[in-house]
């Protein structure tokens, strides 16, 4: 998140710290994209907001454009997510930018608490019901933020909030009654894995595990069906919901997991980044499961420096789209 809370498609100048804004594409193309990625079968493309663009197929490599609008972004550290709380999450809500939109695009009123507010996952079962998930800031701390549009507007519905700073990071549905939404609480000594289920009862927290040791912050999630969720983050953190209960899957490594998309119950792909220890830059990291166990597949990183990947999602078993920047 190095622009105020942005996950996985960044412009510095219109998500400033405090901004938010919920995007609707009007039907018309976009003439300029950000930050994109692709792999057909086991191709990948990589490209930068604001940098120059990188796509690749196979052994080809082609630049895709740039998006004219966004100032070009200074060089990012490899940077931990913003934590609700800190310094840099707490500084007021800005107006409304102002800037030229690609065409098809317009800014959508969202529901207001107040407080400092981000949204960092979407999904939508239908035009009419959608759901967007975050975290609010405040003074003295701040809460998990769920907002919801029937078709008549955005407005905020009620989350538990467990003890302690937190945020939601991802969300996903599989009808109208049955949504999942993933992210984090801190204890006092460290992050803490947080899930929560919508029902006909509206959302509630599910009991989750934690990794032995270290951070278990969750950023995605991605069913299948009502008994084969998988949720990815901090730390290599793979778990997945049979029915009944999230358990912890192994991992093939350390590395952070941004993104989870599902073709179906053996074919998923998780997306992220993996920290060289010894240059202290990262690498892009993408990992599949078949069926029985995940394993992490080559990917490209066209910089030397830091190199990411935020966000996945598949047309396809052989259709797969993946975000970040490097």
């Amino acid at each position: 998140r190095p622009y105020g809370g942005c996950r996985r498609v960044c412009v510095p100048t219109m998500n400033a710290p405090g901004a938010r804004h919920i995007g609707r594409r009007s039907g018309a193309p976009l003439a300029r994209r950000p930050l994109v990625a692709f792999a057909a079968a086991s191709a990948v493309l990589l490209a930068s907001i604001g940098s120059p663009s990188l796509a690749m197929a196979g052994n080809r490599v082609a630049a895709s454009p740039r998006v004219a609008h966004a100032a070009t972004p200074p060089a990012m550290p490899h940077l931990p997510r913003t934590q609700p709380g800190s310094a840099h999450a707490k500084r007021p809500p800005s107006s409304p930018p102002t800037a030229n939109y690609p065409s098809g695009w317009s800014i959508v009123n969202s529901a207001d608490n107040a407080y400092g507010d981000y949204l960092d996952g979407v999904t939508c079962v239908s035009s009419s019901d959608c759901w967007a998930v975050g975290y609010y800031t405040y003074s003295g701390g701040g809460g998990m933020l769920v907002e919801q549009d029937t078709g008549s507007g955005w407005t905020i519905v009620s989350s538990p909030n467990p003890t302690g700073i937190g945020s939601l990071a991802g969300v996903t549905c599989l009808s109208p009654s049955n949504c999942w939404a993933v992210g984090y609480y801190n204890n006092g000594t460290k992050n803490l894995s947080l899930i929560e289920q919508y029902t006909a009862s509206g959302w509630a927290i599910v009991s989750s595990p934690n990794l032995s040791s270290g951070d278990s912050d969750l950023s995605d999630v991605a069913c299948v069906s009502a008994a084969d969720c998988w949720a990815v983050g901090e730390n290599g953190l793979v778990e997945q919901y049979n029915g009944s209960a999230w358990t912890i899957v192994s991992s093939p490594n350390y590395g952070t997991l941004f993104g989870v998309a599902c073709v179906s119950v053996t074919d998923c792909w998780a997306t992220g980044s993996l920290l060289n220890v010894q240059t202290g830059n990262t690498g892009t990291l993408i990992e599949q499961y078949t069926g029985s166990a995940w394993s992490v597949v080559s990917s490209p990183s066209p910089s030397g420096t830091n190199n990411d990947l935020w966000g996945v999602t598949c047309v396809g078993a052989s259709d797969c789209w993946a975000t970040g920047f490097y």
